[in-house]
């Protein structure tokens, strides 16, 4: 189970390295929220999560966290994606529209700041479930975004988006779980492993 943010990133390279290594395993991917992955991992459903929220987790063991800045997402055609300073969300949200997440992205994941969070909620009039929808409403709409590293690195493969910096630490975690070491496979073993590579080359 892997959160939608890794689903065209880090997870696909792994997966590519572990069938060209081994011919005999078969790979099953489900792209769902953090919630829903652990409930699954939980009840063995997977065996392996890929989650977006910092530990610990009820029920199941982590086998490798990492945590990595947020950044900011702005159209390329904007005067700001030419700059080179940090982004100050503070600043921005007076005069910028930012894709917001509401109730579905409780501001605690990221660590935001609550006075910043409702500046960006007052001034925001679209909202997203996951990061690659707000990636994909930065290019659509012009309205700027926060999103993790994996999720901008990808919307500017596809163009049309700039990556930036920003001066508050908003900070982005990523896990690796299981039900139990116990019970963990082998292959998933080795799946975690290549996953993890992956994450460090991020």
């Amino acid at each position: 189970g892997v959160i939608a943010s890794l689903s065209q990133s880090a997870v696909p390279r792994a997966v590519n390295d572990i069938i060209a290594e081994r011919p005999d395993i078969h790979v099953m991917l489900s792209t769902r929220n953090t919630p829903a992955i652990i409930d699954a991992v939980r009840m063995q459903q997977f065996d392996l999560g890929v989650v977006g929220r910092e530990p610990p987790y009820d029920g199941v063991e982590t086998l490798y966290h990492t945590a990595l800045p947020y950044v900011c997402l702005i159209p390329s055609a904007h005067a700001a994606a030419r700059g080179d300073k940090p982004i100050d969300l503070q600043s921005a949200c007076q005069t910028e529209s930012f894709v917001t997440f509401g109730g579905a992205y409780p501001d605690d994941m990221m660590g935001i700041d609550k006075s910043l969070s409702r500046a960006l909620q007052r001034g925001s009039r679209l909202s997203a479930t996951n990061m690659p929808m707000a990636a994909a409403l930065v290019k659509s709409t012009g309205a700027w975004a926060i999103v993790d590293p994996f999720t901008a690195e990808i919307a500017q493969q596809l163009g049309g988006v700039t990556s930036r910096t920003i001066c508050q630490t908003l900070t982005y975690h990523v896990a690796i779980i299981t039900r139990g070491l116990d019970t963990l496979s082998r292959e998933a073993g080795e799946f975690s492993e290549k996953l993890i590579t992956q994450l460090h080359l991020a």
